[in-house]
């Protein structure tokens, strides 16, 4: 595993301020999980947004509720669709990372 800085983070095409909360903006690319984790200051963050993270499930009407995530890394965007970031809880209709 390596971190790469992050420049920003974006949910359907909007920053969502992770990066500039003062502190380092790492993501780490790890092919021994499937999952997304974040830091406590980023999940946070998001979910003041109402963005849904493992911690922070938030109900919605469907998949596409939230829209793309994007991760900007050296100034170029790379982007992960709703229906690659996103899964429905198993035990609610609540979304979650």
């Amino acid at each position: 595993m390596y971190g790469v800085k992050l420049d920003d983070v974006k949910v359907n095409g909007k920053s969502t301020g992770v990066c500039d909360q003062g502190t380092e903006c790492l993501v780490t690319f790890d092919s021994g999980t499937s999952l997304m984790s974040v830091p406590s200051f980023a999940e946070e963050v998001l979910s003041k947004q109402g963005i849904p993270t493992s911690d922070s499930p938030v109900k919605c009407s469907g998949s596409g509720d939230f829209g793309d995530l994007t991760f900007v890394i050296g100034g170029k965007d790379y982007t992960i669709s709703n229906s690659e970031w996103m899964f429905k809880d198993k035990s609610s209709s609540f979304a979650q990372t």
